[in-house]
């Protein structure tokens, strides 16, 4: 008899990891995939590649839980804007996931209401009915719960606070616009800030050092560690 799981995954702008079990072992199997940020489907294509490489013979998945970066309908299971996705936006991320994985059930959410979720129902969060949460990552992202719902808003955007304008005349964020606080607080713009200010007179020689030794491979974790240093 086959034993039917589930795959849950995490998309995010630069890695997508993910996890599949069941009721009982929720993490039974685990792995993480770089993002193709120019092609949803090839991305989801190779996410099936990877999950089949870690299933043994008489298991399959019965149904997937996707977390995506950006604005995600969660009943077409349709992503709009998607900063961090540049390639993805409007996508229809169920016709992807139908197209990589076969006939499976699907659930779509942000990736940050669904973190949100979890942490009510199985994480921090327990017992509480009204809940905010702030993600730190490739980008800057906010969910709202009140009463115990989610709040999405009418065009499921509410909570994004990543793309509020701090300073019109400031760095340019994915969106398109200026300012923004993912401009500042995303891991892309921690990386710029701290390259800028190495080549400032004031920058001190620790800064300098790091990004020198660092180059490209330079990652917030390293400025994380220097800062603590």
């Amino acid at each position: 008899m086959t034993e039917q799981l589930v795959l849950g995954a995490d998309i995010g702008g630069t890695a997508v990891k993910f996890v599949v079990g069941g009721a009982e072992d929720p993490d039974r199997y685990s792995g993480e995939i770089p993002t193709d940020t120019s092609d949803v489907l090839e991305t989801f294509v190779r996410l099936a590649a990877a999950v089949a490489d870690r299933l043994p013979p008489g298991v399959a998945l019965a149904a997937a839980g996707l977390a995506c970066a950006g604005i995600v309908d969660p009943v077409r299971g349709y992503l709009g804007r998607a900063p961090n996705l540049p390639g993805w936006e409007e996508s229809d991320l169920a016709g992807a996931l139908r197209e990589a994985f076969g006939d499976i059930h699907g659930v779509f959410a942000n990736d940050v209401n669904a973190a949100l979720a979890g942490e009510a129902r199985f994480g921090a969060g327990r017992g509480c009915r009204d809940l905010v949460m702030l993600a730190l990552g490739t980008g800057v992202g906010g969910a709202v719960m009140v009463d115990g719902r989610l709040v999405t808003g009418t065009r499921h955007g509410a909570g994004e606070i990543g793309h509020m304008i701090l300073d019109p005349d400031g760095p340019l964020c994915g969106c398109g616009n200026r300012g923004c606080i993912e401009a500042y607080a995303g891991s892309r713009g921690l990386l710029a800030e701290a390259r800028r200010r190495a080549e400032t007179p004031n920058a001190g020689p620790a800064l300098r050092e790091l990004i020198a030794a660092r180059g490209d491979g330079l990652t917030t974790r390293d400025l994380a560690a220097l800062a603590l240093s």
